[in-house]
């Protein structure tokens, strides 16, 4: 028997089925963010508009911090149980969670409860978000042939960018409406619409099959007792790697989705009409990116395209900002073409490296517990953190240092973990008899 030489492509129903539910979930989670700032002024209200803003920000920063435990949670199930059911259970706890925040009544009508309530539903987000992404790799990477990995690997990581997009849409349209109008109710409606997402996800979920890489495992009765454990005890110096590893894409992601939206919205007034409309045109260019990453990695390899990407981050981001100081809407919308597409080479190839990295028995909650780990310590944190430090130096350039800070970080992990120049595919050998 022989499981890991796979000649044929899966179907494209099973890829939907992968890629439905990560893009709902990455479609809650980014309403938030994109709608921070009107969060700001119904569960924060505050004289201070700086203040009011670093608070709902503060709570975004919560869903992702929750993460890790939903990764640790949702990962053990999918080593232990099953791929499937874990991918289910996801989606079952972001709707309930998404939902439940789309009829949450606003700190006028509550008072303190609201946003005791608002922080409590972030927090079952997270958990959610921290099984979905990492599961959605792994199942995508596990299914493909082995020469296209890097590129359905791809896929994951292109459903996210995907749910991005549609987030972006739907609050290009809200932003139809005048702000009366937003604050007055019509913001509840990008969070109840998940309800059809749902439905959606289930009905494609429910016919997916265990990848054989996985059930291989199960018959041979080889899975871990304790995935985290084994993790932990046995593979903590590579943890360690693969966490810092992510550190300019967690920070890339969220600077790209979160900061800039706000940032046009505080410091471009009289273009903010124009803001989401750019951050659309930006998903576009990091979903293009994301597959053409997934794709080269296939011919050149995970670290050489990690490598490059790094390199490409830090240049990227200062030409970004250095364009955006100008004021101009057509070079604000250059700079984040730029941007967008760099983040997008990192992107693209993560989820093949993560899978590739780790053995079947833990690698649904090495990959959950990675990924989830660099996302709140660098991601979720670093809109806070940059708004920050802008209003502390007043220096434009601050986003381009802590992308290059980032991207220094994951350079030197990238060459401590693929010490031999070469890519570590071996993880998918395991598996032949």
């Amino acid at each position: 028997m022989q499981v890991s030489n796979n000649s044929s492509a899966p179907s494209y129903k099973t890829l939907l089925a992968c890629m439905g539910g990560n893009i709902i979930e990455w479609y809650d989670f980014m309403i938030y963010g994109y709608f921070s700032s009107i969060i700001a002024q119904l569960f924060f209200p505050s004289t201070n508009k700086t203040a009011s803003l670093l608070l709902s920000l503060l709570v975004f920063a919560i869903g992702v911090i929750a993460r890790p435990i939903g990764g640790i949670l949702i990962g053990h199930m999918g080593d232990r149980v099953s791929r499937k059911k874990s991918l289910i259970l996801s989606v079952y706890l972001m709707f309930f969670a998404t939902a439940l925040i789309g009829l949450l009544p606003t700190y006028e009508s509550i008072g303190l409860w609201a946003p005791l309530m608002l922080f409590a539903l972030r927090i079952i987000q997270g958990l959610a978000m921290g099984g979905e992404y990492a599961g959605t790799m792994v199942f995508m990477v596990e299914i493909a042939p082995n020469e296209r990995k890097g590129l359905y690997g791809s896929f994951a990581a292109l459903s996210l960018v995907v749910g991005m997009l549609l987030a972006s849409v739907v609050t290009l349209l809200i932003h139809q409406f005048s702000n009366e109008q937003i604050l007055a109710g019509v913001w509840r409606l990008p969070f109840l619409l998940s309800v059809l997402g749902l439905a959606c996800t289930l009905y494609m979920r429910r016919n997916l099959i265990d990848p054989s890489y996985f059930d291989y495992v199960k018959a041979r009765k080889q899975l871990s007792s304790s995935p985290f454990k084994q993790m932990y005890s046995t593979n903590l110096p590579l943890i360690i790697r693969m966490i810092l590893l992510q550190t300019v894409l967690a920070i890339g992601m969220y600077t790209i989705t979160v900061y800039f939206v706000n940032y046009v919205r505080e410091y471009l007034q009289s273009y903010n009409h124009y803001g989401f409309a750019i951050n659309l045109i930006g998903m576009v260019v990091l979903g293009f990116s994301t597959v053409l990453s997934g794709w080269l990695s296939d011919v050149y390899g995970r670290r050489q395209i990690l490598l490059w990407a790094s390199v490409l981050i830090i240049f990227s981001s200062f030409i970004s900002v250095y364009l955006s100081t100008f004021g101009h809407i057509s070079l604000y919308l250059l700079s984040q073409i730029i941007l967008c597409f760099a983040v997008g080479q990192f992107l693209g190839t993560t989820p093949s490296a993560l899978a590739e990295i780790f053995a079947s028995e833990i690698r649904y909650t090495s990959c959950a517990f990675t990924n989830n780990v660099a996302m709140a310590i660098f991601g979720g944190t670093a809109p806070t953190v940059i708004f920050y430090g802008l209003k502390l130096t007043e220096d434009p350039y601050v986003p381009a240092y802590y992308l290059t800070i980032g991207a220094i970080i994951s350079f030197i992990s990238i060459k401590a973990v693929y010490r031999n120049s070469r890519d570590s595919i071996g993880r998918f050998q395991e598996v032949q008899e």
